[in-house]
């Protein structure tokens, strides 16, 4: 490592006052029945974030290389519903190679973490007592091995049937390897949104709490959940000048204290986004499947210099994907719901009214 210094010692007392911070921190491994358990891998990268003796202190010209991390968690989260898991194995490191793009880095520190992901499924082979030495490794066919990335160039990558590397010709025997283990039997990639990563604090200085929560509990959901999500908030812009007439039609103020809780909210069955500053309408993906919510009411609070006014830009329509509102809406809810009956008795205002 790095010849300690001063600073060294400043970095090691941060460290304590974290610790003294979370007195209540632990590592919590429930009983589980490994009987149809599986392993899930998680990883992360940062580019150009660190130098060649893996120190984030350097100059721009200096830090070169890059970041990865991965945890691995035993339990089988291949449905995408939350459940319980174990940590087993974690590292944040150095990416050997220069990368040169986000996605290099994204890859390669996936190539790192599918490679101990397969190692660790090996390894519970063995514990359920599989012969792990038999070359025709019938065990993957038993034991479910998914890769968690939130690049979506990575996750697009992987499942095309098309190797393809772009400019960067060195990723070829990557993609290719990573592509053949996904062609295999129980071995899947999967998406998660940004802010369900929770190894991101393994490469970038940010909070931590997110990761403590999931030690704290043994629980996590690879798709979104509410209570493993942390929502982004856009800045609010400055008012401005407003033209005469706004798209939509009038809509009451009860959806007040909603607008101010940005983000996405499962309701009863239906979806809620809220978010700011929107010049398109939106659509459930990627955390939803636009099959499962196909209705979409659409609801826009504009701000000017004189007054704010909520308008009805659309109920009940069936979308089929992204246009433009017309006007920037300073905050813009959004409900999706099944096309149910039972679901469509209450008008959309109901529910703003209600969830308000």
């Amino acid at each position: 490592g790095d010849k300690p210094t001063v600073k060294t010692l400043l970095k090691a007392n941060g460290l304590v006052r974290l610790f003294k911070l979370n007195p209540e921190f632990k590592l919590t491994f429930h009983k589980m029945n490994l009987q149809g358990a599986g392993v899930t891998v998680v990883t992360d990268a940062s580019l150009g974030n660190v130098t060649r003796t893996g120190s984030d202190e350097g100059t721009l010209m200096t830090k070169t290389f890059s970041q990865a991390a991965f945890m691995v968690l035993d339990r089988n989260l291949m449905a995408g519903r939350e459940g319980q898991c174990a940590f087993i194995d974690g590292r944040s490191h150095r990416v050997s190679r220069v990368c040169r793009s986000t996605y290099s880095a994204e890859l390669q520190g996936a190539e790192e973490a599918l490679d101990n992901g397969v190692f660790s499924r090996g390894l519970l082979a063995d514990v359920l007592g599989w012969d792990v030495l038999d070359k025709t490794e019938d065990y993957n066919e038993e034991i479910p091995l998914n890769l968690v990335t939130d690049a979506k160039d990575v996750y697009d990558k992987g499942m095309t049937d098309t190797a393809t590397y772009g400019s960067q010709k060195s990723l070829a025997s990557t993609i290719a390897w990573m592509g053949e283990d996904f062609t295999k039997p129980r071995t899947a990639l999967s998406w998660t949104s940004t802010e369900n990563m929770p190894v991101d604090c393994g490469t970038k200085a940010v909070d931590t709490s997110h990761l403590v929560k999931i030690f704290n509990t043994g629980r996590w959901s690879v798709t979104y959940n509410a209570a493993f999500i942390k929502q982004n908030v856009k800045k609010r812009l400055p008012l401005r000048q407003r033209g005469p007439v706004l798209p939509g039609r009038l809509l009451s103020d009860d959806a007040l204290r909603l607008s101010e809780l940005p983000g996405w909210h499962f309701r009863e069955n239906f979806v809620i986004h809220v978010c700011r500053n929107a010049k398109s309408f939106k659509t459930p993906e990627p955390r939803f499947k636009p099959a499962q919510f196909p209705i979409r009411s659409s609801y826009g609070r504009f701000d000017s210099l004189v007054q704010s006014e909520w308008r009805v830009l659309e109920e009940s329509v069936a979308y089929s994907g992204k246009s433009m509102i017309g006007d920037t809406a300073d905050v813009l809810v959004t409900f999706f719901h099944g096309s149910q009956p039972q679901l469509l008795i209450h008008k959309e205002e109901d529910q703003l009214r209600k969830h308000a």
